[in-house]
């Protein structure tokens, strides 16, 4: 079953009466931002927007109904380039992407409310959504906020060390996740460790990182896995959901709380 949004926090249920009477000072709009994308043999192309749209959810649940966060429709296509080359991938250019989520914002902006957080999904994306967040500061003058559950690490603790930190991509990690909110769409039978060769040359560089260089994914494997799948599982899925989520519900509380003041002069 593919997650979504509890109804009771979708904006776009709402009339724009509805819209229009919200504080718009008090009130913190969220738009998952994911992508379309191969993850491997085994996974579906749609498991980064699902995955988002889990922890969203479940953090929602986790924090009080207090009527102050409402979340937009999934923006499921995100910058991909890096899959070309394997069937399902459909990708936006980055200049595309932002774009897009600048024009969304700005319906935010003219809607009368004043916080935004694009919450990420797909590792693509991250640098896209962070100048974007700036230069909505300048040009509307909102609070734009970013959160990419997945650059905490949350998952370190709960998955083996069998990957060496590679698994980036369709590996145990997401794979468990997938174990945990939609088994019907995993296919086990397929699996396809492939970590990447270009490892041994790496030092201090990463595939993402403080040190990196621009890869495609058919640099680094031939199936389309990044990483080893073979020891995911629910139950391993369910700890890396709650924990992303927890962080998404304190985030969210942080990004409400939040007030820029001018420095004293």
């Amino acid at each position: 079953m593919i997650p979504h949004i509890p109804d009771k926090y979708c904006l776009a249920r709402l009339s724009t009466t509805d819209i229009a009477a919200l504080d718009g000072e008090r009130m913190l709009v969220v738009l998952p931002v994911a992508a379309v994308e191969q993850h491997g043999p085994h996974l579906p192309v749609f498991t980064d927007s699902m995955i988002v749209q889990a922890v969203l959810t479940r953090a929602l649940h986790m924090r009080p109904d207090d009527g102050r966060v409402w979340a937009l429709p999934l923006q499921a296509y995100g910058k991909s380039n890096e899959h070309t080359g394997f069937a399902g991938t459909f990708g936006l250019r980055a200049e595309t992407l932002a774009r897009t989520l600048q024009e969304i914002a700005r319906g935010v902006r003219a809607s009368g409310l004043r916080r935004l957080m694009f919450l990420n999904g797909h590792g693509g994306n991250p640098e896209i959504l962070d100048y974007v967040a700036r230069d909505l500061r300048e040009e509307l003058g909102i609070l734009c906020f970013t959160a990419h559950p997945f650059r905490f690490g949350l998952s370190g603790d709960i998955i083996g060390d069998a990957e060496g930190g590679y698994g980036i991509h369709a590996g145990e990690s997401e794979t468990s996740v997938m174990l945990a909110i939609a088994p019907e769409l995993v296919h086990p039978e397929r699996y396809t460790p492939e970590l990447p060769p270009v490892r041994r040359y790496m030092r201090r560089l990463t595939l993402k990182g403080a040190a990196s260089f621009g890869w495609l994914t058919r640099d680094l494997s031939n199936s389309g896995t990044i990483g080893d799948p073979r020891a995911a599982s629910a139950e391993k899925g369910e700890a890396i959901l709650n924990a992303e989520a927890r962080l998404v519900a304190d985030l969210i509380d942080e990004a409400l709380e939040l007030q820029l003041e001018p420095p004293a002069r």
